[in-house]
């Protein structure tokens, strides 16, 4: 594979999967999540799974990789849903 492609798919991994971090440090701090939808993390995490999935069918180490990260961010971002939801 071109190492050009590679470095854009290291370079479109990192950023996406970092999209996530702003908001997980934010619900950290401030434990609101009352403006954050639990549906549409679930939706999300269903997406990045199917991805992964993709991702390890073709033999694409970046997508399992950054999309394992997202899945991360978002069962967090779930699990602090569940604990502070008022």
């Amino acid at each position: 594979m071109n190492i050009f492609f590679e470095l854009v798919g290291v370079v479109a991994g990192t950023l996406s999967a970092s999209t996530f971090f702003p908001q997980l440090i934010q619900t950290y701090k401030t434990k609101n999540v009352e403006a954050l939808s639990p549906k549409t993390f679930v939706i999300l995490l269903c997406s990045v799974v199917l991805w992964m999935i993709y991702g390890v069918y073709i033999g694409s180490v970046q997508i399992v990789f950054f999309n394992a990260i997202v899945v991360l961010c978002a069962l967090t971002i779930l699990v602090m849903i569940k604990k502070y939801k008022k």
